[in-house]
């Protein structure tokens, strides 16, 4: 079920009344299970469904073997009106009964309140009526539905001026004995907060219902286990303000002139609800109510009291400024009225019963009735309930305060009321005759016809202030302003508690409480300037050593550390500074801070000064003009075409190197080290071409090898083999060694080493290779065949020589010398 076109717009979820297989109105409904989904025998059903201010459904479905979906949406319908209880069971079931509002404090759910007149889609409710659909009670008498119920809420809420949610009205009798009664549904608050009832014309009309057995046939003003026409059970932050209680007789068995008769009957033992019940919440306000008994009937203390107004059953509210004219205006509330020891589904007679006791607060301080006393779920409380004329407000307006039981001059007041008729159910040791405000009580309570002294001059002056300075007073609630030394009000005698408004820069001057009586009174008020509210300035500095000593000035004053921060307290604005000098360190640069009502950080790096530099000038001569040179120290180059190269050095010692792009030219040095000892230095590098020496053909010729046989000559670290008859190196002038090598082992050389001397002209070395035995392989000469025929002499003759030389001592290196000796 949903609903279209709410006021508050959304499509909502709204808790709706849905009527099965219903042709009439009656009594005894069968409940269903507040479920989504229902389990029905399988036939044909017709429905109801129906919601305040939208349109009611009407229908059929039929129910089989297998699962039905049933959905309707109502429209919205201004005219149909209040026709059916307004129900929420959480937040989000508000704005589908709300006719504006977001459900804030600003700006608060406004519940419907348009009644019926004359509707078309409302189920046939007669004029200013609900549905008599909504004609139910229980084995009590008490109603089945209630016309309001809100659980679990926490959404602003404001029902105000609410219809009457009457279901039946009836009267009885003619004339002088004629009698009405009206059937309205109560008021239901559970477990929900910030919900306000503001400004019913008429509350509580739901005539008759039975006692538990306990008490059966105790008047309503004996009776400790009320129920009450608006229930307000475990809730907190509720405000029922401005609203107009009453009650009605028990309707007898009379019927109506018409033959028509009052449905609910009672012979005896039959009450009225209280007017207003509050049990086990907190924090709950009860202001400028009236409770009354019913429409010509004059409220009666005692044995003949009948009717009841508050049952206060809870702890923590304010009540005040209320006019309390029923028989009984506040009931003694001697029993918890829900934890009663009885067993599940049993309410009677169980003892031990629990005896509570409740604190509250029946008064504020006694204050003009212009002044806001207190402010609820965002309402401003002022006023006095008796009416403008009167103009002190305070505690409440008590009809049976100045009775034998209650006379005037007493205070607190605690409705001291005769309870014999309920003596014999009161707690053991309470009396008869007791005081129904158990704890506290009301200080100031109002009194009929006393209106209140005149009002006298209270004025505020203030000094230490400049001209034109906006101020305030806060006097009972109401802020009062100006811009002049004074601030004057008008206040009737009394005792008022005050408050200064807070003035940027100054010292908030303290509360207090001032008596006004038949004279002016003046209030000084000073104004002291606070000191400047001061932010931290912190320097940070980077690059010195630890323990190193620094200054930063600022704003005209210097602070010193030896640790990384210095740190200032400064007033917003914007403040120069300078920071001091640290030797062999460069100074960080001046400036300024600007402080915007926060701390600030500001980060100072100081850098090493460096040390001085000479000038190094590497000055070269030798390379045609334009040349380009380059001179690197310690890997950094430095080039040009200038004759000279200057550098600039700190002290020290470093390593240099020369180099050109000019061919063939080589400097002189071509590297070094120069070194800086705190002056300036000049290094000379001569460039000149290399002067190349002559060379000579220097021949080694071979002989004695057969043709073709290799051998080689080592010389300047360069070997030259060869399978000819000569090697030839080019050498300039000087001494050379060589070694003879790479023949093979059936040869020797008569020197295997030597030394040769150039001097200006060629040579030819001579290398003398001699047979070592058998002839290498190859081809034989003439000679060998000539002499094969004497080869055994030769051979041993040669094995002589060999003998022989091998006897002789080595030959001396041979030397050999070229040119002039």
């Amino acid at each position: 079920i949903s609903t279209s076109g709410s006021p508050v717009g959304g499509t909502g979820r709204p808790y709706a009344f849905v009527f099965l297989n219903d042709t009439t109105a009656g009594t005894g409904y069968d409940w269903a299970p507040d479920v989504a989904a229902w389990h029905l025998m399988p036939g044909s059903y017709t429905y109801l469904v129906m919601l305040a201010d939208y349109g009611a459904r009407f229908g059929g479905f039929t129910v089989g073997s297998n699962a039905t979906n049933f959905s309707a949406v109502l429209d919205f319908s201004n005219a149909s009106g209040v026709y059916t209880p307004l129900w929420a069971f959480d937040n989000a079931q508000l704005p589908p009964i709300a006719g504006s509002g977001l459900g804030t404090i600003h700006d608060q759910y406004m519940l419907f309140r348009n009644p019926t007149a004359a509707c078309t889609a409302c189920d046939g409710a007669t004029n200013g009526n609900l549905s008599a659909w909504f004609l139910d009670y229980n084995d009590y008498l008490y109603p089945t539905f209630p016309g309001v119920l809100l659980e679990g809420t926490s959404a602003y809420v404001d029902l105000d001026r609410p219809v009457s949610f009457t279901v039946y009205n009836e009267s009885a009798g003619t004339g002088s004995a004629r009698q009405n009664w009206y059937f309205d549904l109560p008021i239901e608050f559970y477990r929900v907060a910030h919900a306000t009832v503001s400004n019913a014309t008429g509350i509580g009309t739901w005539p008759t219902m039975y006692e538990i057995l306990m008490i059966a046939t105790t008047p309503a003003a004996q009776n400790p286990f009320p129920q009450g026409n608006v229930i307000v059970w475990d809730s907190t932050s509720v405000l029922i303000r401005g609203n107009h209680f009453t009650t009605e007789t028990v309707p007898g068995t009379g019927c109506g002139s018409g033959g028509a008769c009052v449905p609910l009957q009672c012979t005896s033992g039959c009450v009225p609800p209280d007017e207003l019940l509050l049990y086990g919440g907190r924090n709950n306000t009860i202001w400028g109510n009236t409770f009354a008994d019913p429409a010509g009937v004059s409220p009666t203390a005692g044995a003949g009291a009948v009717y009841a107004g508050l049952a206060e059953a809870e702890s923590g509210d304010l009540v005040y400024n209320n006019n309390f004219s029923v028989d009984n205006p506040a009931m003694l509330m001697a029993y918890d009225i829900y934890n009663d020891s009885c067993w599940a589904g049993y309410a009677g007679q169980c003892l031990p019963l629990f005896t509570p006791s409740y604190r509250d607060t029946w008064n504020v301080t006694n204050q003009s009735a212009t002044d806001v006393a207190a402010t609820a779920n965002g309402f401003p409380l002022s006023g006095n309930v008796l009416g403008p004329a009167y103009r002190l407000q305070g505690g409440n307006y008590w009809w049976n305060w100045g009775s034998a039981l209650d006379p005037f001059g007493t205070v607190p007041y605690t409705n001291v009321f005769d309870y014999t008729q309920n003596a014999t159910n009161l707690p053991p040791g309470y009396p008869a005759v007791e005081s129904s405000l158990r704890v506290g009580g009301d200080f100031v309570p109002l009194r009929l016809g006393y209106f209140g002294p005149a009002a006298v001059n209270l004025t505020f002056t203030e000094s230490g202030l400049a001209a034109g300075t906006l101020w305030s007073v806060a006097l009972g609630g109401v802020i009062h302003e100006g811009t002049g030394a004074s601030i004057v009000l008008s206040e009737p005698a009394g005792r008022y508690a005050y408050s200064i408004g807070a003035v940027a820069g100054f010292q908030r001057p303290a509360n207090g409480t001032v008596t006004v009586g038949s004279t002016p009174v003046d209030v000084p008020v000073v104004f002291v300037a606070l000191p400047p509210v001061t932010y931290a300035v912190t320097f940070t500095e980077s690059g010195l050593s630890s323990g190193t000593p620094w200054s930063v000035t600022l704003n005209g004053t210097t602070n010193r550390s030896a640790t990384g921060t210095i740190g200032f307290s400064e007033p917003s604005g914007t403040y120069a500074y300078s920071v001091g000098a640290v030797a062999g360190f460069q100074r960080p640069a001046n400036g300024s801070v600007t402080v915007a009502a926060a701390a600030v950080a500001v980060a100072l790096v100081f850098a090493p000064i460096p040390p001085a530099a000479f000038a190094v000038t590497f000055a070269e001569t030798g390379l045609p003009a334009g040349s380009s040179w380059t001179v690197s120290v310690n890997g950094t180059p430095h080039a040009g075409t200038a004759a000279d190269q200057t550098v600039p050095l700190v002290n020290g010692t470093y390593r240099f190197a020369v180099a050109t792009t000019s061919a063939g030219y080589l400097p002189t040095p071509a590297q070094g080290n120069v070194t800086v000892d705190g002056r300036n230095q000049t290094v000379p590098v001569a460039f000149a071409l290399p002067i190349v020496a002559p060379t000579y053909a220097v021949t080694f010729v071979e002989s004695g090898l057969a043709p073709g046989s290799p051998w080689s000559i080592s010389l300047g670290g360069t070997t030259e083999s060869s399978s000819g008859a000569s090697i030839q190196y080019r050498l300039a002038n000087g001494t050379y060694p060589y070694d003879v090598g790479g023949y093979t082992s059936h040869y020797r050389v008569s020197s295997t080493s030597g030394v040769v001397r150039v001097n200006g002209s060629a040579t030819n070395v001579s290398v003398a290779f001699e047979s070592a035995g058998a002839q290498p392989a190859g081809t034989p000469t003439t000679t060998d065949y000539l002499l094969g025929a004497v080869a055994v002499v030769v051979v041993v003759g040669i094995a002589v020589a060999l003998l022989w030389r091998r006897r002789r001592p080595p030959t001396p290196a041979k030397e050999t010398t070229t040119g002039p000796t």
